[in-house]
């Protein structure tokens, strides 16, 4: 799950609900709390979008849009769902949760649980877990987080672990992770 505050104080609570273990299938569900997470309306589904994962937190981007990254369970042509074809994306509104459009992350195949952290001298990068367990990935916006670069390598190891960044007040980014991977 994850929890946002609207700029209009409202709390929102974001998921997935997936029938019978099928990920490729899960919706996301909101529902929204005007009494500061005491109480909270009934769940409606957002998007129109089946397959996507929401992990990490909503961001605002530089016109006041929702930011919401995700990851995209992609079903291979023959078979099941099976993790090898995901990619990720960056959900996004424009009137605080209204309607939401989905900007696909070029080439981020197996680059999954995008993690935002806050932008410096005009450039926001983003980490990923990686699902072939070698590099931690990221990835650059140049406009506020609503397109991306394609995920490339880092030189932090991963495990398909996922990872958690911040940026400190000195502009360092500080990151959790499991820093091993399948060759280690």
């Amino acid at each position: 799950p994850v929890l946002f505050t609207a700029p209009d104080g409202a709390v929102w609570l974001f998921h997935t609900s997936q029938p019978g273990g099928r990920q490729d299938e899960c919706e996301i569900v909101a529902r929204v709390s005007y009494d500061g997470g005491e109480s909270f309306g009934s769940a409606r589904r957002i998007g129109d979008f089946r397959g996507i994962f929401v992990r990490q937190p909503l961001r605002l981007g530089p016109a006041g849009e929702w930011l919401l990254p995700g990851f995209r369970c992609v079903t291979p042509v023959a078979g099941r769902w099976t993790g090898d074809n995901d990619t990720a994306v960056m959900l996004v509104s424009r009137d605080q949760g209204q309607s939401w459009q989905a900007n696909e992350v070029p080439d981020s195949l197996g680059a999954v649980h995008m993690n935002p952290v806050a932008p410096r001298a005009g450039t926001t990068p983003a980490f990923f877990r990686d699902r072939y367990a070698e590099w931690v990935k990221r990835s650059i916006s140049t406009d506020g987080g609503l397109t991306w670069t394609a995920p490339l390598p880092t030189d932090l190891p991963n495990n398909n672990s996922s990872v958690q960044a911040v940026r400190l007040e000195d502009g360092r980014i500080a990151m959790v992770l499991n820093p091993v991977s399948a060759a280690q």
